[in-house]
């Protein structure tokens, strides 16, 4: 379990108590055994046959570790070492019961968070010179100044300690506070070049900084092919080191090479199965890799691993799961799980349309719906016409339009009337076609889009007469060798 500082009645074997023995070890045991259970989801059945499942049996085995160190300290209260494991075993039962998202163990949670708390400050009170002590506290508290108290006498106590500069940075980073977490990072380097999680608190820092927007709006390719380099780096420091491996994932996804990007986010979610946010970068991966049928089940996948509702509208996801002296989450804000299940459900619908499947994409996207939104509005009419019901696209593409027009959104109604011209004519309403392409030329004159559109309705509906005072004004606005042409072809026409 861990390094104990036992009280000097308990240092010499022969004089420990056999029943402080046995409940250490036992302790020990359950908490060991509880790490050998497997990441994903199962659920095993009891000799009554009643199901019960890895988090349950997982939580059991953390409460019995949890009595026994307290049997051990009623034996021994002065050991700062038991305090400490005792303090461990409260907050990993209280992960595993956050896991569990059930809404029936809110009135544990607590407990467990202020029993662990209490612990750790005991054991920290017993044994004031252990960074061990105060690096868990700091993991373990919720309050801002305790954890950063923690984690700055951690580094007075042994500067040479990079877990201890390495929480320090995650801290910071969390707080946004960027700069005092480079300097943190860095010493983290420094001191131990051979752990990767200041390596990959630097990447953290790389990517924040690729994802500020310039003036063009595009990310900083250096400051991308940094953060990079310094999750590789990571990776190659300790291969089953998953901040690292997802944040290769990222950089790569955001250059555009997808085999590695998926390559790390399988190797991230075998180790991590229930991180909702990484299994809808690796449904979007592979969507890019057009490969539909495995994307569409990441998207399943992390539509399961969404906590459920009501309760999902208050939670908040991020990457990955905190664990105790890591560097801490990958995400700094997180989102609640409705926003998330909008996302994964919208991407889903891309990968139905990809299929095909325009009927699964349409019921799917009705589940995210809003009436509000005009682009969920253009998405469900394009849907509608990709699978031939024009009547339904059309209908849609109106109410996107005036959504459009009462929010002055010149460009993205310019484009729902030219679908709802498409769609007026693929219903063969050529009259209703055209006034919608007229409307949208004369909301947009010098549009090259919507003027090339009327002029090639105009030729399909043989009004030659229209599509020549069209391509006339298309030639002006873009003088081509085609264009030019087609205005001889369609004049001697």
């Amino acid at each position: 379990m861990s390094s104990r500082c036992y009280c000097p009645a308990a240092v010499r074997i022969n004089t420990v108590e056999p029943r402080l023995l046995f409940a250490q070890l036992h302790g020990d045991a359950c908490v060991f055994l509880s790490q050998l259970l497997p990441l994903e989801k199962k659920t095993t059945k009891t000799e009554n046959e009643t199901p019960v499942s890895v988090e349950e049996t997982r939580s059991e085995l953390l409460g019995k570790a949890l009595k026994s160190y307290l049997k051990s300290i009623r034996l021994c209260p002065n050991s700062c070492g038991l305090y400490y494991d005792a303090a461990i075993a409260a907050h990993y039962r209280l992960q595993v019961l956050l896991l569990l998202r059930d809404g029936k163990h809110a009135n544990a949670v607590k407990n467990l968070r202020e029993m662990a708390v209490r612990f750790i400050k005991i054991a920290i009170s017993i044994a004031p010179g252990s960074l061990q002590f105060w690096n868990a506290l700091g993991v373990i508290e919720s309050s801002l100044s305790v954890r950063q108290h923690s984690f700055l006498t951690a580094v007075t106590i042994d500067r040479k300690s990079g877990v201890s500069w390495s929480n320090l940075g995650a801290f910071y980073l969390e707080a946004n506070e960027n700069q005092l977490a480079q300097s943190a990072f860095s010493m983290a380097q420094l001191m131990e070049p051979h752990q990767p999680n200041g390596w990959i608190g630097q990447g953290l820092l790389d990517e924040l900084a690729a994802n500020q927007r310039n003036a063009a709006d595009k990310a900083s390719p250096l400051s991308l092919s940094k953060a990079l380099s310094v999750y590789r780096q990571s990776v190659a420091l300790k291969n089953s080191a998953a901040e690292g491996q997802i944040g290769v994932a990222f950089c790569a996804y955001y250059e555009s090479d997808y085999a590695i990007a998926a390559d790390c986010l399988y190797s991230f979610l075998q180790q991590n199965p229930k991180e909702t946010t990484a299994w809808n970068l690796y449904g979007m991966t592979l969507l890019e890799q057009k490969r539909y049928k495995d994307s569409e089940a990441a998207f399943s996948m992390a539509l399961q691993s969404l906590p459920p509702s009501p309760s999902s509208s208050q939670t908040s996801i991020s990457l990955p799961a905190v664990t105790l002296l890591s560097p801490g989450a990958l995400s700094k804000e997180g989102i609640s799980s409705g926003e998330m299940e909008r996302i994964i459900r919208s991407n889903r619908v891309r990968v139905l349309a990809g299929m095909k499947r325009y009927k699964d994409a349409i019921e799917e996207s009705k589940k995210v719906s809003d009436e509000k939104s005009g682009a969920w509005l253009q998405s469900m009419g394009t849907l509608f016409f990709l699978d031939s019901q024009y009547q339904q696209a059309i209908q849609v593409f109106d109410k996107s339009a005036a959504l459009y027009l009462s929010s002055n959104d010149v460009v993205r109604r310019r484009a729902v009337l030219l679908l709802l011209s498409r769609a007026h004519y693929a219903k063969g309403d050529v009259n209703a076609a055209k006034q919608t392409i007229a409307i949208a030329v004369k909301e947009n004159p010098n549009d090259i889009d919507c003027v090339r559109t009327m002029t090639a309705l105009a030729i399909l509906i043989k009004d030659f007469a229209t599509a020549l005072a069209v391509l006339q004004n298309l030639y002006q606005l873009r003088p081509t060798p085609e264009h030019a042409y087609l205005f001889a072809l369609l004049h001697r026409a």
